[in-house]
């Protein structure tokens, strides 16, 4: 065979191996796409990880924003609830969401930014918000949905978170972004210790619940 053909063959033999790949990754990647849409669409567990990788990115303010945001989400899948068993299901999610919040706020977030602010009044008074939502939580989850208050306890409870979030997003946060922490490495730290309280489910939550509603009987 002359050198003229063999240069044709190899490129012949080039171009198919190259269709061969690009059809290969086109597969691959339709595959890919309708796995992640099959999994917004049903909910399983690839999309909550997505997301949750996804809040790793964020700063310790975007991640405390928006687990604010979706614990208002809640708080309006409660009031569009049409039964009480789905109520007092979606009011399990709420005290949970609050309560992990809670949590990484108090162990993380408060302790750095009283270290670095002059001025502790709003984080005095954050705290005891998140005290007051914890004994209310406590008051809710000893209810049934058909109890005569369990609805206006809600949203009382509502009202309470609303009033913390404003005072934390308007006040608190700008003074925390003006300081030297760095939000991005306690963001990581935040998303990890959520992340894992989130895995435990409500076992210890519960546990608190039933110990301050029991100390407040005692006092």
């Amino acid at each position: 065979m002359a050198p003229s053909d063999d240069a044709s063959s190899q490129r012949s033999q080039s171009r198919t191996a190259q269709a061969r790949a690009d059809s290969r990754a086109g597969s691959v990647s339709r595959s890919a796409a309708k796995a992640a849409a099959g999994g917004a669409r049903t909910g399983s567990a690839k999309a909550p990880a997505g997301r949750q990788a996804a809040r790793r990115g964020q700063d310790a303010v975007q991640f405390l924003k928006q687990d604010h945001r979706l614990v208002d989400a809640l708080f309006k899948q409660f009031e569009e609830a049409g039964d009480g068993r789905t109520r007092a299901s979606v009011m399990r999610r709420i005290a949970q969401a609050l309560t992990v919040h809670a949590r990484i706020e108090e162990e993380i977030f408060y302790p750095a930014a009283r270290a670095e602010l002059s001025e502790q009044d709003l984080l005095d008074e954050a705290q005891v918000e998140h005290d007051s939502v914890k004994r209310l939580i406590a008051e809710i989850e000893s209810m049934r949905p058909s109890e005569p208050l369990y609805n206006a306890k809600v949203t009382v409870l509502k009202e309470y978170v609303k009033h913390h979030v404003k005072e934390e997003e308007r006040e608190l946060f700008p003074q925390v972004k003006k300081t030297g922490l760095d939000l991005v490495a306690m963001g990581e730290e935040l998303a990890a210790r959520h992340a894992q309280l989130m895995k435990q489910g409500g076992a210890g939550r519960r546990r608190t619940a039933t110990a301050e509603t029991g100390m407040q009987a005692r006092t």
